[in-house]
């Protein structure tokens, strides 16, 4: 009786102190997982600033060099946007309020003469692991906290 009693108020305070949860029952235990929803903000465009810690100043580009951009759409977990010379698009594997994991991906194939962001671009989506934005700043993260590359919103 007591085991009952002492579940039930584990589960009653697990299941208020949420906002967003599920709860996972099986033979041994009752487990509440507690699941932060994403910053609602990222839902927008952001312009790259910089890229492994190196500024990235649009004035000084080659030719033919776009600013490279990320478009999040939150709802149906995908992003699109541009590397600096192709249009880039995929599925977000993983999000919530610290996490972002991008899944695959592809991208238009044009001649980008002398690129040199691109590549480097496309690298830096593969390890992100993490976010977090501060004012009008998104900072993606890998896995050990490093900042990859800082963008600004721009719409």
């Amino acid at each position: 009786m007591k085991n009952l009693i002492l579940l039930s108020l584990a589960m009653f305070l697990g299941l208020t102190s949420c906002k967003s949860r599920s709860v996972i029952v099986d033979d041994k235990a009752t487990t509440v997982v507690c699941e932060s929803k994403p910053n609602t903000i990222l839902n927008d465009i952001w312009a790259l600033q910089s890229m492994k810690g190196s500024d990235y100043n649009p004035k000084e580009a080659k030719k033919g060099v776009q600013i490279p951009t990320l478009e999040f759409h939150i709802k149906e977990m995908r992003y699109g946007g541009n590397d600096g010379c192709n249009s880039i698009f995929g599925a977000i594997d993983k999000l919530n309020s610290t996490e972002l994991k991008f899944g695959t991906g592809g991208s238009t194939r044009k001649f980008c003469a002398d690129d040199e962001i691109s590549p480097v671009f496309i690298q830096n989506i593969k390890l992100v692991a993490e976010y977090k934005i501060e004012k009008t700043s998104l900072y993606l993260l890998d896995a050990e906290g490093k900042t990859l590359m800082t963008f600004r919103k721009v719409d």
